[in-house]
């Protein structure tokens, strides 16, 4: 399994660091970078060349770094005993890192591993020193190199005992005076690691149709076909058709005996063949030998070159039908996989070891791209639910528009890319890793996972919360009406209903994860109650503690108390607070009347049983204009520099014009937006404020910022 990917140059990938899971979501706006992500994957697992395109810049080189996981004593033994001599030194604690490079367009990439040398620069050059050296000379060249290390130098005549002088002494050297590097493979040959890496049969969104449906193993349908085949490798009958290869095979092929030797069982004609190439041959080199070697038929390629017939009122191969239909065969071909792992293998046809006797299992990578298309939203849970059903033995890595496949439980890792602009004007993509470890309460989840808010997490860059349904008709109406560009729709900017500012931290919390911009408008009654959850700095804070202390003086001197009406006080007393601050009382004044002492914190529970009042009488006071409570227009213009608005008048409805009718806050709102036809309305119905050193009505302050 990879790990970690980090890609250098790579198309929009200046510099670019993945961290991966076994089912891993790649998310984010069209032309952020998704696809390259994929494609960079099947560079690092399949050598190909790149094309000059895809090079960010040009004029330098293109790396694909990836960390691989999990390497175990079974995955290295598929290596030849030489290959894997040289490669263990590299696997730490189960895990190594490779890279290819690409020097220029069109060149062969290089594969690099990722090893510790010395830092001291005398190491580095150490092997053309010796060269051409011979003899003494060689132990002498070394101890004047590094003359603080006579004793791992001492008889080393050949360069043999010089390289492993060499390993002795560095392998003794403690981490600090080494330094990770990338180097060419230990064992000089790209293809001896080859068994480490993962196949990928990569599902690109249907693009081409020449490509996508070639029948061939490299081709998204072979792999696919051989990947399902190979979960029916386990029977008698696999066993008996693998037997039957070995036999074709002895037909074609001479075959090493016990003794060493070959034995010859090949068909007369291919021995003939053979001999008569060889004669002729011989006439210009006696010295020559020569052997016809019939590569083995494997039950793989077999498998992977089977067509897919389909019968849809005429009957033939997939390729002939529409891009839907192809589409369906890759869901259904990944479907009946996930249908057959879940399945426990048989061990008929297994070896007396246990050892399968068909067809050893790949380690597979999916890369899938776009996997929605074509699919209804239930068919697209269908096959996620397929997908994290390989994801436990396979690697499954897709980059998808749709939030059906946004399911934090059974999701490893989500990445989001986004696309940032550089100082010298190519933009390049910046992956953001979503936190998702953290799991949600379930109120939460059911609240905040809908498809609305998992569709602004996962595609926008900003968004606003608001408290109501009210606000979401009435907020985009008066926006659109102040200015056209002022779109929330056209500019991706989606308005978020909160029901209430009880869920303002979840929601934003919920929305960071997605390192999404959070902005808020709210009602101005959040300055008395529920104010911690803006999560405004220190200083902020001090300015309402300020504003609040005005009020209760303005209010204090005017004699407001808050209970304007009968009903004023009932809902004072029905409160939820305010029945459970007089509880609080009732209990201090029992052990008060029982002869116990009040302590300072019970002395500002007793007062505190007059909170609801106060509030009352301080939101009637903080209603009134900017200009007439010192300290509110600073407050507010703090509070929106981080992009917390909160309605200086109120609540919405304090902004609606005359005449506005309904039964409902909704009706209300619609009567209002129906009623508003021009900015100057809107100038007249909220009050100015100062921003930016201009006069402005409040919304106009509000906007500006938003759509900034």
């Amino acid at each position: 399994m990879i790990e970690r990917l980090r890609v250098h140059n790579y198309r929009s990938l200046r510099d670019c660091t993945v961290d991966m899971s076994r089912f891993t979501c790649i998310i984010g706006q069209n032309n952020a970078g998704k696809s390259s992500v994929l494609n960079a994957i099947d560079l690092f697992c399949s050598n190909n060349k790149i094309p000059a395109a895809d090079f960010y810049d040009e004029s330098k080189p293109i790396r694909i770094e990836a960390t691989l996981q999990g390497i175990s004593n079974e995955a290295l033994q598929r290596i030849t005993p030489d290959h894997r001599r040289k490669i263990e030194p590299l696997i730490k604690d189960g895990k190594l890192t490779l890279a290819r490079h690409y020097a220029m367009p069109g060149a062969t990439p290089e594969l690099l591993c990722l090893t510790t040398r010395p830092s001291d620069c005398r190491f580095h050059d150490l092997e053309d020193k010796l060269k051409g050296l011979r003899g003494i000379s060689i132990g002498r060249a070394l101890a004047e190199v590094l003359p603080e290390y006579p004793e791992y130098f001492s008889g080393v005549d050949t360069q043999g005992l010089a390289k492993a002088a060499i390993e002795e002494l560095i392998s003794g050297m403690p981490e600090g005076q080494l330094e990770e590097v990338y180097a060419p493979l230990p064992t000089g040959i790209p293809n001896s690691i080859k068994a480490l890496l993962p196949e990928v049969i990569f599902i690109p969104a249907v693009k081409d149709i020449s490509d996508e449906v070639k029948m061939k193993e490299s081709a998204t349908f072979g792999r696919l076909i051989g990947a399902v085949m190979e979960r029916l490798q386990d029977t008698v009958h696999m066993g008996e058709i693998a037997s039957s290869l070995e036999n074709l095979n002895l037909l074609l092929n001479r075959a090493p005996a016990d003794d060493g030797s070959e034995t010859d069982e090949r068909i007369p004609a291919l021995r003939e063949a053979e001999s008569a190439v060889r004669t002729y041959l011989r006439e210009q080199f006696p010295s020559i030998d020569l052997e016809l070697a019939i590569p083995p038929l494997e039950l793989k390629q077999i498998f992977s070159s089977a067509r897919i017939l389909v019968n849809d009122g005429v009957k033939g191969e997939v390729s002939t039908k529409g891009d839907g239909l192809r589409r369906s065969v890759v869901f259904a071909l990944i479907r009946a996989y996930a249908d057959l792992k879940q399945k426990p293998s048989s061990t008929e046809g297994s070896d007396a070891s246990g050892e399968s006797s068909a067809i050893q299992q790949s380690n597979y990578i999916f890369l899938f791209e776009e996997p929605e298309l074509f699919l209804h939203p239930s068919a697209q849970r269908i096959l996620l639910d397929a997908l994290l059903k390989i994801a436990p033995e396979h690697q499954v890595v897709l980059s998808t528009h749709s939030p059906m496949f946004f399911v934090p439980r059974s999701t490893g890792a989500f990445i989001k890319m986004t696309k940032i602009s550089s100082c010298d004007g190519i933009p390049y993509s910046k992956p953001i890793s979503v936190d998702l470890e953290k799991p949600l309460h379930p109120k939460d989840e059911f609240q905040l996972l809908c498809h609305e808010n998992n569709a602004a997490a996962l595609f926008a860059d900003r968004v606003v919360l608001v408290e109501g349904d009210s606000e979401l008709c009435f907020i985009r109406h008066i926006a659109q009406t102040m200015r056209p560009e002022w779109d929330f729709d056209a500019k991706n900017i989606p308005l978020i209903k909160m029901n209430g500012k009880a869920g303002l931290k979840r929601y934003r919390d919920f929305f960071r994860r997605f390192a999404v911009d959070v902005h808020v408008i709210l009602d101005l009654d959040v300055l008395l109650d529920e104010f911690g959850k803006i999560e405004a700095a220190r200083e902020v804070g001090e300015l309402r503690s300020r504003l609040l202390q005005e009020a209760d003086r303005i209010a204090k001197s005017e004699g407001i108390d808050g209970i304007r009406t009968s009903n004023d006080a009932k809902s004072l007393v029905q409160s939820q607070s305010f029945r459970e601050r007089f509880r609080e009382v009732i209990q201090i004044i029992e052990r008060c009347m029982m002869g116990e002492s009040i302590t300072p914190g019970e002395r500002d529970k007793l007062d505190d049983l007059l909170w609801l009042s106060r509030a009352s009488a301080r939101y009637q006071v903080l209603s009134r204009s900017e200009a007439g409570v010192s300290g509110k227009a600073e407050l507010l213009h703090s509070l929106r520099v981080g992009n917390v608005y909160v309605l200086s008048r109120g609540c919405l409805e304090d902004y609606y014009p005359d005449g506005v009718n309904g039964a409902d806050k909704v009706s209300r709102a619609i009567s209002a937006c129906k009623l508003i036809t021009c900015p100057e309305a809107i100038g007249r119905l909220c009050p100015q404020v100062t921003e930016d050193g201009q006069s402005m009505p409040e919304f106009e302050a509000i906007f500006r910022r938003i759509f900034s």
